[in-house]
């Protein structure tokens, strides 16, 4: 596909979510955007797939993070995003055959703690105010540039603070939870939902920080009285009829409507520059366009160590820095078609089956299971006893699969890119893909029985099909050496690159990966104060009414 001009505002490299954010907000402000996607389709990995003829899904399960502010300003529900909200919205399945349930009334879900942890209720509320009330100290919003580590630690008043920020920046999860709670499952849930930070640990140094980015978020905004980010243990806020495409679809669709033209099918080959200022890019059909701005949504490290055609303006501390960046993409996935209903081991009626069916399930029943697939990991080998995290949208969506049948979508940990043998070749894929089936029968006692046919992502399909460097989702693990003024590394958090006219608008910049759009809304915003004068105090994008 050619664009129709050869000069725009603003071109923005890679069609992802977070690409599609900036334009909308660029757009909005009045600039002339472009948009070069290479795959058929825009959103990245949220992006609709038929899976199978007749079985539509994404590589993402849900947008449990997706920033209420954005999806009011891109006016998703007008272009046609409707959501069912199943309840339960989490399982926990347990090892002895019982489950946890979180569901969208504090009361069910407290009722439910209870009877999975009875001494451990008050310490689990007593955690989720520790992360709020830190996330408060921290005074970080989530819309505003990072602050670097020396000065989250200078907002320290007390020992106590600093006895806070130690543990949560230096320490590590297995340990966090052990000072606080008894249960065994209440401490394995905790510990999972901390492995958002990517490809951790419970052991690791830093991990407690992946129960820091619900706090921060929750501060970030005005968060009503059922903002579901109030609840730890939960799901999704919502699955989108239609699936994660819908969100793709729409945010195509709002950025459209803004005047964005987006280019399919085609790749950015270089960035161009004069001087130490970006121009344009040359695109794959050999076509050059320029532009005032330029904007990536890649991986940083691409952005600037492998597309720039004069690598010399990335100063060599700053290029040494990136090239160490590690990335080593630890998620696989895997997607069944089902002709029949999966049954959970825990339900008790069909009421119940058809409950946990609908909603999100993750399966890593002790913190000693996690650390041991990280073991596996760590050594090169994919784990033996992986970290599931699931989802059958088709049974409160119909229309994502055949009738009468069902679309499951298992996001798996880990899936080393590296491995210590062999390749990600046919055989090694089907291999896990065994594993992981046999993990899923020791919850859902029916699957082998209703598994008709079967589709996988290993990291190296990722990197391949998605550019993701090294098959890295987030692009690069969000722990404190990824994230505030790291991410991606000293000197490049604030969006802006030593190239001038040149953005980083990805999910490697601050706050980072998953489906929020929060990065493409912050560069944007970086881009307009850079290009209209304005202070760095200069007030968000106003976003006219589109009508």
């Amino acid at each position: 596909m050619k664009p129709r001009s050869t000069h725009y505002d603003a071109v923005i490299v890679g069609g992802g979510h977070n690409g599609l954010v900036a334009s909308f907000y660029l757009a909005a402000a009045g600039r002339r955007v472009l948009v070069v996607e290479q795959r058929a389709q825009a959103g990245g990995l949220c992006a609709p797939l038929e899976f199978f003829p007749g079985y539509r899904g994404t590589i993402t399960n849900t947008p449990s993070a997706l920033e209420p502010r954005i999806f009011g300003d891109m006016q998703l529900e007008h272009f046609g995003v409707t959501f069912d909200r199943p309840d339960p919205t989490m399982v926990f399945p347990l090892a002895d055959g019982r489950s946890f349930k979180g569901w969208r009334d504090r009361k069910r879900t407290e009722a439910d703690l209870r009877l999975l942890a009875p001494n451990d209720v008050e310490s689990y509320f007593a955690i989720i105010d520790f992360f709020n009330d830190f996330a408060r100290k921290l005074g970080v919003s989530v819309f505003d540039d990072p602050p670097s580590l020396a000065e989250l630690a200078a907002a320290m008043r007390t020992p106590d603070d600093e006895a806070a920020f130690a543990e949560v920046f230096f320490g590590n999860i297995q340990d966090f939870l052990d000072r606080r709670l008894s249960s065994p499952h209440l401490k394995a849930l905790l510990a999972s939902l901390s492995m958002s930070a990517g490809n951790v640990a419970p052991s690791t140094p830093g991990s407690p920080i992946g129960l820091l980015r619900r706090p921060l978020s929750l501060m970030s905004g005005h968060a009503t009285a059922d903002d579901p980010r109030r609840h730890m243990v939960r799901g999704s806020t919502g699955l989108p009829r239609g699936g994660m495409g819908s969100i793709a679809e729409a945010m195509r669709a709002a950025a459209e409507a803004r005047g964005v033209e987006i280019c399919l099918e085609t790749r950015v080959e270089r960035i161009v520059t004069a001087g130490e200022r970006a121009t344009g890019v040359v695109l794959s059909s050999g076509d050059e366009v320029t532009a005032q701005t330029v904007l990536s949504n890649l991986n940083p490290k691409t952005t600037l160590l492998n597309l720039l055609d004069n690598p010399a303006l990335v100063p060599d501390g700053l290029a040494e820095r990136l090239g160490s960046l590690k990335m080593a993409g630890g998620a696989f996935k895997l997607v069944l078609a089902l002709d029949g209903l999966p049954i959970h081991r825990s339900a008790t009626s069909d009421t119940e089956a058809r409950q946990l069916a609908a909603c999100q399930y993750r399966y890593s029943p002790t913190v000693e299971y996690l650390e041991e697939a990280h073991d596996d990991y760590k050594y090169g080998h994919p784990s033996r006893r992986p970290k599931l995290l699931g989802l059958t949208p088709s049974v409160v969506d119909p229309s994502v699969a055949p009738p009468g049948r069902h679309l499951m979508s298992v996001n798996v940990w880990y899936a080393p890119y590296r491995l210590a043998s062999g390749a990600w070749d046919a055989e090694t894929k089907a291999k896990f893909a065994a594993t992981c089936i046999d993990t899923i029968e020791e919850f859902i006692v029916n699957i082998k029985d209703i598994i008709v046919d079967q589709v996988t992502f290993s990291p190296v399909d990722f990197e391949r099909e998605y550019g993701l460097v090294e098959g890295h989702q987030l692009h690069g693990d969000m722990t404190p050496l990824g994230m505030f003024g790291n991410r991606p590394t000293p000197g490049l958090a604030r969006y802006r690159t030593p190239v001038r006219g040149l953005y980083l608008c990805g999910s490697g910049v601050w706050p980072g990966g998953t489906v929020t759009g929060i990065p493409g809304y912050n560069a944007a915003t970086r881009v307009l104060r850079d290009t209209s004068g304005a202070q760095d105090d200069a007030s968000t994008p106003d976003v006219p009414s589109a009508g």
